[in-house]
């Protein structure tokens, strides 16, 4: 996940995937809350995985930190924390992560 995070970014800044530097955060490349909302409904589009704007754009928070947080969603079948979609939706049988 942390590859198809990076080639993301990538296209959206127009420059090729190897440019980007895992160990820096989104706002180094310039990230905004419009391209993280973005971010956010590619996330649930293509992976299943809900991720806070909030923890996209936090401050310190590495590119590898939110690609490796995303696969470990994904593999856990967990939303995040802000995202009560799978309440709405009818399936009860999800534990909530405010428990």
């Amino acid at each position: 996940m942390v590859t198809a995070l990076k080639s993301k970014l990538a296209r959206g800044l127009g420059v090729e995937a190897k440019a980007i530097e895992g160990g820096k955060g989104l706002a180094d490349y310039g990230m905004d809350s419009l391209m993280a909302v973005e971010l956010r409904n590619w996330t649930r589009r293509d992976f299943g995985v809900s991720v806070a704007v909030f923890d996209i754009m936090q401050d310190g928070k590495r590119i590898d930190d939110i690609g490796v947080s995303m696969k470990k969603r994904r593999e856990m079948g967990q939303h995040s924390r802000y995202d009560l979609s799978w309440w709405l939706s009818g399936n009860r049988e999800h534990k909530s992560t405010f428990s």
